[in-house]
């Protein structure tokens, strides 16, 4: 954080802010520094991150809004698509949003890692009644969850 005492205005710097704040779960400090860089230098990957922090402070819409700022810069990017797909179907219950995001990855990115997973919650919501009439979880009943994007697997089911 001494970082931001030299850069208060560095995108970079607040994004790594974001990131801090993010993964100490304090969703609300990690969305103001998120914004903040996002306005100064929007990127994909930074967008997608704002939009983690949307979600878990509990703006679903703010996220999807996020997601589709993205995913207009780059419509290929994997994480937007993956979390686009969670986010419609966990803010809104919109199941065949959540699959044409969910299959747009999978034609965008045909060797994607978490290819198998993806394809699974895509038949999950065809075939499944439940799932498709599923009520919208708040985020502590969320089955899957969605990441920042901040390295690693972002793609982590929490529930099959």
């Amino acid at each position: 954080m001494e970082e931001l005492k030299h850069k208060p205005n560095d995108p970079q710097t607040l994004a790594k802010a974001g990131g801090y704040y993010f993964a100490t779960r304090q969703f609300g400090e990690a969305t103001q520094f998120y914004e903040k860089a996002a306005k100064l230098r929007p990127t994909p990957d930074l967008l997608t991150k704002l939009s983690g922090a949307y979600y878990y402070s509990g703006s679903g819409e703010k996220a999807i809004a996020a997601l589709d700022q993205a995913l207009q810069m780059d419509p290929k990017f994997a994480n937007a698509l993956y979390n686009l797909g969670m986010l419609k179907w966990q803010v809104r219950g919109d199941t065949k949003g959540a699959i044409q995001a969910w299959e747009k990855l999978l034609k965008t990115n045909p060797n994607h890692p978490n290819r198998a997973q993806v394809e699974r919650m895509i038949a999950r919501l065809r075939n499944t009644r439940i799932c498709r009439q599923a009520p919208r979880p708040t985020n502590r009943q969320a089955r899957y969850r969605i990441d920042s994007g901040g390295g690693g697997n972002d793609m982590r089911c929490c529930a099959q």
